[in-house]
């Protein structure tokens, strides 16, 4: 696994990503988005999955399948990530029983 933040735009270009596969590597780049909250991935272990958090956005990747573009929106959160406070939609904040 490689993680880098270097190239500030990759994820927020045309057929840019946060996210890419070298052989068996996963490779991530939150990119850069001007203000805050700042651009985060966070990396679930138990669960072999990469969810990548940014203004307005959320996505997700699975981490033993192959390499598959574009990324999942998040649309069902994990409540530990609902405690993170960081998903953008507020529909996807709500705990599962108050969403309804």
């Amino acid at each position: 696994m490689v993680i880098s933040g270097h190239v500030h735009q990759s994820p927020f270009i045309q057929n840019g990503s946060w996210f890419d596969r070298l052989g068996a590597t996963w490779v991530f780049n939150t990119g850069r988005q001007p203000g805050r909250p700042p651009t985060f991935i966070v990396l679930d272990s138990d669960a072999q999955q990469a969810f990548w958090l940014a203004a307005g956005q959320a996505e997700w990747i699975d981490l033993t399948s192959p390499l598959q573009r574009p990324a999942q929106p998040v649309t069902s959160a994990p409540d530990w990530l609902r405690a993170v406070d960081r998903i953008p939609d507020p529909f996807l904040a709500r705990p599962a029983a108050a969403a309804g």
